[in-house]
């Protein structure tokens, strides 16, 4: 099992719960709640089938 965090060059990276992409443990990536960064990331909650379904239904 990989490791949920890893320390780079770059500064703290978080792996995603859904892709498994390792990406900056910040608010431009992931969604935070009271400081805390949130799973999943930013581009695999925009694909979560409810996220999806709000969408479509929005537009109608």
């Amino acid at each position: 099992m990989a490791p949920k965090t890893k320390d780079t060059e770059l500064g703290t990276e978080r792996r995603c719960t859904r892709c498994g992409e390792y990406w900056p443990d910040d608010a431009e990536f992931f969604y935070t709640k009271k400081g805390k960064t949130q799973q999943p990331c930013k581009a695999c909650y925009a694909h979560l089938p409810s996220r999806v379904a709000r969408r479509a239904g929005a537009r109608a």
